[in-house]
């Protein structure tokens, strides 16, 4: 009995033995099954076996396997591509000048009509090309330069005998006292250019003997009158412009010519209506105007009107457009200081018979007929009389500054008033007693 148990003490133990030798397999993402132990067989009560140990658990450690090293790689170097050079225009070399030289070169006017050039001069290879290049000076302008050009005919030769007219029955005349300036493009069989030094002469209206006397920025320019008669207008221009409460004051170069009849007026321009007393040319900053020394007084009103376009042309010019005429005639006829009685009573009858010229007529040109005209420029002092009586010179002020960044008509109105052109006119219409 004893051997058996020996003996099988002895199996248990090399069993043990050989589970503790063998191990666990290598890790897998499987859990390692326990260890089975085979149950021992019942033994008599008469014996007493010796206690068999438990087995020792086997812990198998779990291997955590080795990190694996992570590389960072270094960023590739950014290269900065090298701008591409900018390429330089470089122009064209100017062709060799001609060996030219100018003997005559004149300008002979004929106001309002036309200016005649005329050029003599040799050189020493035949000319082929005479161009006549010429312009005018511009207080406002929104060209840096500007000029015409002319290509004349003549006979061709090494000596040669020039002359060019400027109709200005095609493209409008000059006012007096516009500047002139021209000069001579020549090119000779070769090819080469000769251009002669610029000249000028100013548009004179020499049917009189003018005076002159300078106030500020402002030149009288008069033939009838007197000695003191352009201190008398020039005091008295100054006078009425203070009407206008523009916030600016006229700070250009002003050229007042003062005849003494509409018709000399009329005779110094081209295309001027039949009712023309005067007519400010903006771009030059000239005016031209009626003044009988013996109706001073009356016609007076006529200077401040011209200048008054002057001083709001400064105050509103830009590049994209202009002025409504109701609003430039409204404002030059406010600085007269009230209507002229034939105006007035043109303007009450029209009221009297609902027969007002619409708004949106008087946006533009006025008519060339005396009536129709008369109604326009006191319909355009109501209504410019209505905005400022009501709303103040602060807004009228505001409403050019709005017109002077290049604001069409209708939008202006909207922005400072609120009003469309319909509802601007309503309630005009509505402080005369229409509907």
């Amino acid at each position: 009995m004893k051997r058996t148990l020996a003996v099988v003490f002895l199996t248990l133990t090399v069993a043990a033995l050989a589970l503790a030798a063998c191990g666990e397999p290598s890790p897998t993402p499987t859990t390692t099954p326990p260890v089975v132990i085979a149950p021992v067989p019942a033994v008599p009560a008469t014996v007493m076996p010796e206690p068999v140990p438990a087995p020792t658990p086997v812990s198998t450690p779990r291997t955590t396997p080795a990190p694996v090293p992570v590389t960072t790689p270094t960023p590739a170097p950014v290269s900065t591509p090298t701008p591409e050079p900018t390429p330089v225009f470089t122009p064209a070399p100017p062709p060799p000048e001609a060996d030219f030289e100018v003997r005559v070169s004149e300008a002979a006017l004929q106001l309002p009509d036309s200016i005649t050039f005329h050029m003599e001069g040799a050189g020493e290879r035949p000319i082929e090309v005479i161009d006549v290049e010429f312009g005018t000076e511009h207080v406002f302008s929104c060209a840096t330069s500007s000029y015409w050009t002319a290509r004349t005919d003549f006979e061709q030769g090494e000596e040669v005998s020039v002359m060019w007219e400027w109709d200005m029955r095609r493209s409008g005349s000059m006012p007096p006292g516009a500047l002139i300036w021209w000069r001579w493009r020549v090119v000779d069989d070769l090819g080469q250019e000769y251009r002669s030094p610029r000249e000028e002469t100013v548009f004179t209206d020499d049917r009189f003997e003018w005076q002159s006397h300078t106030d500020g920025n402002i030149t009288y320019y008069w033939y009838a009158g007197g000695d003191d008669f352009g201190q008398r207008l020039a005091e008295g221009a100054r006078d009425g412009l203070e009407t206008l409460q523009l916030g600016k004051e006229l700070v250009a170069p002003i050229k007042a010519f003062v005849y003494e009849n509409s018709g000399d007026v009329q005779d110094a321009i081209l295309f001027a209506q039949a009712w023309t007393g005067g007519v400010a040319f903006v771009g030059h900053n000239i005016l031209l105007i009626a003044v009988n020394p013996d109706e001073f007084d009356e016609q007076l009103q006529g200077v401040i009107h011209e200048l008054a376009h002057l001083l709001v042309e400064e105050v509103t010019f830009n590049c994209f457009g202009g002025l409504p005429t109701w609003l430039d005639e409204g404002l030059a006829v406010y600085a007269e200081g009230s209507l002229p009685g034939f105006q007035e009573r043109a303007l009450e009858q029209a009221i009297a018979d609902d027969n007002l010229i619409s708004l949106r007529s008087l946006n533009s040109s006025f008519p060339a007929a005396d009536t129709g005209a008369t109604l326009s420029y006191a319909q355009s002092y109501s209504l410019v009389n209505y905005l400022i009586a009501t709303y103040g010179w602060p807004r009228m002020q505001q409403l050019l500054a709005v017109f002077s960044e290049g604001s069409t008509d209708e939008s202006a109105i909207r922005q400072v008033y609120g009003w469309d052109y319909a509802e601007l006119e309503a309630a005009w219409r509505e402080s005369l007693g229409l509907e």
